[in-house]
Parts: structure tokens; C-alpha cells; sequence
């Protein structure tokens, strides 16, 4: 039965949940908000098959001669839906054309962050722009499986961990199966997450929006509307945010994450093109530039089915990813980490965030200065 010793060794995949035969396994949350597997030993029959399919036991390879592009969608209420440049949408648009299924992170109803399939193109929108939580991926290995076993065309998104986690859940590769990773930092705490919109005080929230594009996409904004008030931050100054920027609100495994250094299992990865305006800027309006890396045959195969919906160059790989550094570069674990989840239950997330992530005037002063 799986154990989990060291909590940098866990992702919270699901992937240890999803194979097991006597549904012995339940993610639980921990004090930090991440969940792990607690295993049921009344019902386990020490199988071995979540020890055997864990992914973050695998050895990973570097992808190699991988081909780079800049991307924008051609329809800007498509761009200007999304956090870069469009491209996803077109993609998803295509597999559901061809009668598949996509699934992806969404919003649920109390604000959480989790897996949902989508097999309607008007139910897109779900799955459009970054959200900075981490999602519970649920039932969705196994519902996807069911779909690749019926010969469905699937399209399944996550970040890295949560592609390896799916990969090594199959056990097998399907023709019908396209993977996309996303680029990530790392992923903040569900119960962070909770604690932050509770104290907004706001009333009932009807609309979250993590990268507002509204004044441009270089000067993206947190924007939340509840019943009593709503709140438009940028978004490096907004509390929640400057948590996780400053690797402070993290899963301990995203601090020792295996897929940094281009481990990427997906057929491609889209990530927002930061130094679009050096490398490709007639492409930068502003309004968003996607970095699709391209990883496999299919997946080169799937970008071409939808350039037309696309304005795409093909640029250096090398030079794209220098300027995407969470393509390579992992979080780096730090005593904010500590402070934030040591105080997450006795102190608001404003009194955490000037406490131990702006840090003391005297500190923000001397940064400020040497800036």
C-alpha cells in the first residue's frame, strides 16, 4: 500500500486513488489544505498497484529537439477570454468538433478549483484562463479513461504532475489521447485559497477572474465581484497573489518539483510568452502571446489542425524558454512558506502577508532602493 513518508514525495495526482480496485484510498487535506492519500487498511488487499503506477517514482527524460512557436488567436473575444494568447480554445474547440471530450481545472460552486469534462464548446469558458489554486483532479482519470476505452478523442489539461500522474494512471498510450501541460510555478493551498475569499467579505462571490486583461495584458488584474463589493487588484500587489509569488503559499512537492528542467510528459505546453515583445513582437498587442512548446508528433499534429484559427511563427527554442523561467526553474522553498502556514489558522491573510511577505518598511525600503 502507498506511504507517504516525506510530503515533498506527493503531488495530491489522484492517480493512486484512481487505480485502486477496492476503493480503499481517500485524499484527505492536511493542515496545510493539500490532500494525500490516507489508505483504508480494513479493505486494502496490498495489491501493489498504487505503489506501482505512482509517477513520482518514474524516471523522467528531458524532452529534446523540441519545436517552439508564438501564437495568437485570430478572434480577439477569444484572446481577450483567455490568459495569453487563445490557443487552448481552439484545440479544445477541434476535439469537441470530432464528438471528444475535454477536460480541464474550472471553478465549482463554492469556489473551488477542480477537474471537470467538457463536452459542449458553449462550456469552454470553464476551462479559459489560469487559476492559481490547485485543482482536485477527482474522478477525472477515470472518467477520461472511459471515454479513450469507448474511442473517444480526449483532451486532457493539468499542470505537469497532474499529466504525469494521468500518464502513469493509463499505463498505456491511446491514439486517441492529446495531453497538454501548462507551464507552472507551483500550486497555492486550497484552504488558503478558502481563508482568503472568506475574509474579502463581500457576500456571495459571482465572478473571479485571476488575469484580467481589461487594461492590457502586461497589466493584468485580480478581479473579484461578490453581492456586497468587489475588489480590482494588480496583481503582484494583491495579497493572495503576493503569496504565491513569493513561493510562500506552495505544496512542499512544487519546491522539489520533478518535472522542472523540461521533464514534460504532454504532447505540447502552452504558457504566456513573457519576452514576446523581444522575440516576436509583431505579435505583441498587448492582448496576449501563448508559448506552445511542442513535444511529440501528435502533438505537432494537433497544432496544425488549427493554425488557421492562429497567427503563429516559429521561433528559437532556446531563446523562448530563457524568458519563461518557471519552464525550467523550480520554487525555491523559503521561511515565508513556514511563517504562512504556522500562522494560516490564528492570523487574517492581510496580517500574513505584512508580516512575513512584504517583510519589515526598513527591508522594503533598502529592495526598493537597490531596484
Amino acid at each position: 500500500m502507498i506511504e507517504i513518508n516525506k510530503k515533498c514525495d506527493c503531488t495530491g495526482c489522484y492517480a493512486c486513488k484512481s487505480i485502486c480496485p477496492k476503493d480503499c484510498i481517500d485524499m484527505q487535506e492536511d493542515d496545510q489544505g493539500f490532500r494525500y492519500p490516507v489508505v483504508d487498511r480494513s479493505k486494502c488487499v496490498n495489491c501493489s498497484m498504487c505503489e506501482n503506477i505512482c509517477h513520482m517514482k518514474k524516471e523522467l527524460h528531458p524532452i529534446k529537439d523540441a519545436l517552439a512557436y508564438a501564437a495568437i488567436n485570430k478572434d480577439i473575444n477569444e484572446r481577450m477570454n483567455s490568459s495569453s494568447g487563445g490557443v487552448f480554445v481552439e484545440i479544445a474547440k477541434w476535439i469537441l468538433g470530432k464528438g471528444g471530450s475535454v477536460y480541464g481545472a474550472a471553478l465549482n460552486e463554492d469556489n473551488e478549483v477542480a477537474h471537470i469534462r467538457v463536452t459542449e464548446i458553449d462550456e469552454l469558458y470553464k476551462l479559459q484562463t489560469s487559476k492559481y489554486v490547485q485543482s482536485i483532479i477527482g474522478n477525472a482519470y477515470v472518467n477520461a479513461r472511459e471515454d479513450l476505452e469507448n474511442g473517444a478523442p480526449v483532451l486532457f489539461t493539468g499542470t505537469p504532475c497532474q499529466i504525469g500522474g494521468f500518464r502513469a494512471f493509463l499505463r498505456k498510450d491511446y491514439d486517441n489521447l492529446i495531453c497538454q501541460d501548462i507551464m507552472c510555478h507551483g500550486v497555492p493551498s486550497p484552504k488558503f485559497w478558502r481563508k482568503y475569499l472568506k475574509e474579502l467579505n463581500i457576500g456571495k462571490i459571482n465572478n473571479i477572474r485571476f488575469r484580467d486583461k481589461s487594461q492590457g495584458w502586461s497589466h493584468y488584474r485580480v478581479v473579484i465581484e461578490g453581492e456586497k463589493g468587489s475588489i480590482s487588484d494588480e496583481f503582484n500587489k494583491n495579497e493572495y497573489m503576493r503569496a504565491f509569488i513569493a513561493d510562500a503559499s506552495l505544496r512542499p512537492s512544487c519546491y522539489e518539483c520533478h518535472y522542472k528542467h523540461l521533464n514534460y510528459e504532454g504532447d505540447y505546453f502552452l504558457a504566456d510568452f513573457w519576452g514576446a515583445s523581444e522575440v516576436c513582437p509583431e505579435l505583441d498587442d498587448d492582448k496576449g502571446v501563448s508559448l506552445v512548446i511542442v513535444n511529440s508528433e501528435k502533438g505537432q499534429k494537433t497544432i496544425d489542425n488549427i493554425k488557421d484559427k492562429l497567427e503563429m511563427i516559429a521561433v528559437d527554442f532556446d531563446k523562448a524558454v530563457s524568458k519563461n523561467g518557471a519552464a525550467i526553474n523550480g520554487a525555491a522553498m523559503n521561511d515565508k512558506h513556514t511563517a504562512l502556514f504556522d500562522n494560516i489558522d490564528r492570523m487574517t491573510v492581510h496580517q500574513i502577508v505584512e508580516k512575513y511577505i512584504r517583510g519589515s518598511i526598513f527591508k522594503r525600503i533598502l529592495n526598493k532602493l537597490k531596484r
